[in-house]
């Protein structure tokens, strides 16, 4: 890729083979959209590599499969060659798109993200919010952030989420999880556990947008568990337990290197941060003595000596063990 952020020379050629298409989309953003960037792109076999990676993906949509094979034979041709990629956004929303072109033979080779998801079958045009949403899910291609915004639009409309039925307010959260709301995702699960406290499912997706926002900045993710405490939203010894677990994973150095997962025997980077995760381990022990039962423990808590293991290995909290 080159330097230059965009090749200014090359601005009318974009233009030109965009608003001559015979997609009206693909037309309307080539008059209207706005050119972010423009660069050159060098198309590799590992470029082909990575798509195929996609490809034999067990997981994969047919509709996104078929994306990605039609992405693979544009780009086949031009291995070894440079192609203009152009970065657009168009729309109140700004909606991205990104357009491929062969500046030598003045064409488009390939486009991303035209293919919006408002384009349901005629067959649920009148279907209801829920429904519209599951199709586009099911039929998600490359571009999920733009899917899951209008998954949000849809579901949105004219309503607000205290409105939505508990089938819709999951959908909402997944939506604003593929939008890249974090934070909104997070809401939307503490809206679900207000409804249902104990729901496996709204438990489940509460700690992976927990983690989706905070992550990064230990303070706002433990701040956020105490708030739901303070707000008994779920079961406090939940939230607890995140909390024990955010602090052992930074202590054991899991959360400084990409990848690496802490074994038994390893190193203890941080050892100071193991009494606050036994403070939290404790604290959640006092709201529900049965945790480490586990026949009775609730789902969510796992196998004991397995999540808090870097903390039991030591002998000053060896009594938490299971």
């Amino acid at each position: 890729m080159t330097d230059a952020h965009i090749l200014l020379e090359h601005v009318s050629m974009v233009r030109r083979l965009l608003v001559t298409s015979n997609d009206s989309e693909v037309v309307r953003v080539g008059k209207l959209g706005e050119i972010t960037y423009l660069v050159e792109e060098q198309i590799t076999k590992n470029t082909l590599e990575v798509i195929d990676v996609f490809l034999t993906s067990g997981k994969l949509p047919d509709a996104a499969r078929q994306w990605w094979q039609s992405k693979r034979d544009a780009f086949e041709p031009y291995v070894g060659k440079r192609l203009l990629k152009i970065g657009m956004s168009c729309g109140p929303r700004h909606h991205h798109r990104e357009v491929y072109v062969d500046s030598k033979a003045e064409s488009i080779v390939f486009l991303v993200g035209f293919d919006r998801p408002e384009m349901l079958p005629e067959e649920l045009e009148d279907a209801t919010p829920a429904d519209r949403v599951r199709w586009i899910f099911d039929h998600s291609s490359s571009d999920t952030r733009a899917e899951g915004q209008r998954v949000v639009e849809v579901l949105l409309a004219g309503r607000d989420a205290s409105e939505l039925s508990s089938e819709e307010l999951l959908l909402l959260a997944k939506g604003y999880n593929w939008w890249g709301q974090n934070e909104k995702a997070l809401e939307t699960a503490k809206l679900g556990l207000t409804r249902t406290p104990h729901s496996s499912e709204w438990l489940s997706d509460a700690r992976l947008y927990l983690h989706n926002a905070h992550f990064d900045d230990l303070p706002r993710f433990l701040s956020s568990c105490d708030a739901c405490i303070a707000e008994a939203i779920g079961p406090a010894a939940f939230w607890h337990l995140l909390k024990a677990g955010a602090f052992i994973k930074i202590a054991s150095g899991e959360q400084e290197i990409e990848e690496y997962k802490w074994i038994p025997g390893d190193p203890i980077k941080h050892p100071e941060l193991l009494r606050p995760a036994a403070d939290a381990v404790q604290a959640a022990l006092a709201c529900d003595p049965g945790l480490r039962d586990q026949a009775k423990a609730p789902d969510w808590v796992g196998d004991w000596n397995l999540r808090f293991a870097a903390l039991l290995q030591e002998p000053a909290y060896s009594h938490l063990k299971q």
